[in-house]
């Protein structure tokens, strides 16, 4: 959340408001145009940072009262921002945490780590708290061009606590923070990546992806790695345990893993003996037995890892702690 914040209150121009005709003018102009009025008696204090990513529109927001909105339809007619849709992603938020929002007969409650989106074409109303974190303005036409029906995961709350929509909660705050390092010929593949992970997100809800690509594969990929590195001194470690960390199903994870260059078994081996090498080439380790060290990263048997060993090294890990304790003397 600190970080967040220091993300919205730093580097470029940002809006700052006080009042509700003020919060309506860059509310009109950051994403579409509502009515607007607050929900509890107190001052009114807003912060906006809006930075374009390619077609993606990332706006950071902080306020600190109730809110609530209405989009009428003489509000759509004249509005240029009418084909966008906007995807909420709330890190914090008052008042017991929960959001409303209402659009085409359906309804959803939103709160913190809970994706929703909703239209701009539509009428719509919102009852939002306090709240801190990130909206997307996306336009329908980057949606409708994967999933033609992208309408019906409209309003609908979307845990982006595990599973896909993790991933892609991840990734697009990875964007937001580390969005002024970004080269701005790479902005396209950012938001089309943004949009990728999301319709997966949408059409797996949770599940294994009905619709892969080379980018969804590669993020999971990535995330099953830093997750492995994160647990390698774990011996309960296994694809059943990954699979489930990742939302995704075990057979779908050994398919992420037929586009790497190595099995999943491999990995998580071969990540094991290079922890062990560089740990009996430590001096700071000598205090521990060479099995000791082969127990601390995952080895449940010593036979099996002296032999792996020997087979990636070409020698027993007894004898090469015996050439490194002799080379540091």
């Amino acid at each position: 959340m600190n970080a967040f914040l220091k993300t919205l209150q730093g580097g470029e121009v940002r809006d700052q408001v006080s009042s509700i005709g003020d919060l309506k003018s860059v509310i009109n102009k950051t994403f579409f145009t509502m009515e607007l009025e607050k929900a509890e008696n107190k001052q009114l204090a807003a912060q906006f940072k809006h930075v374009n990513i390619g077609p993606v529109g990332f706006v950071g927001i902080h306020t600190n009262c109730s809110i609530d909105g209405v989009r009428r339809c003489n509000d759509i007619d004249d509005d240029i921002n009418k084909d966008h849709c906007l995807i909420y992603m709330p890190i914090k938020m008052g008042n017991g945490g929960q959001s409303w929002h209402y659009q085409g007969g359906k309804q959803a409650r939103g709160g913190e780590r809970i994706i929703t989106i909703v239209e701009g074409s539509r009428e719509y109303r919102v009852h939002r708290p306090s709240f801190l974190g990130l909206t997307l303005v996306i336009p329908n036409a980057l949606l409708q061009a994967r999933v033609p029906r992208f309408r019906q995961y409209c309003v609908t709350a979307h845990d982006a606590s595990r599973g896909a929509f993790a991933l892609t909660w991840d990734f697009i705050m990875s964007v937001w923070f580390n969005h002024t390092g970004l080269k701005s010929q790479d902005y396209l593949y950012y938001a089309n990546s943004i949009v990728d992970l999301l319709v997966t997100a949408l059409e797996s809800d949770g599940k294994a992806p009905a619709v892969e690509s080379n980018l969804t594969k590669s993020a999971y990929l990535q995330r099953a790695l830093s997750f492995i590195d994160a647990h390698l001194n774990s011996p309960d470690i296994s694809p059943e345990l990954i699979a489930r960390q990742l939302g995704i199903k075990k057979r779908y994870l050994y398919d992420v893993f037929n586009s790497h260059e190595q099995s999943l078994g491999t990995v998580i081996r071969e990540k094991r003996l290079e922890r062990c090498h560089q740990a009996l080439a430590d001096k700071k380790m000598a205090n521990l037995s060479v099995t000791e060290i082969a127990y601390n990263w995952g080895f449940t048997s010593y036979t099996h890892f002296s032999r792996v060993f020997k087979e990636k090294y070409h020698i027993s890990p007894r004898k090469f702690r015996q050439t490194k304790t002799v080379a540091s003397r």
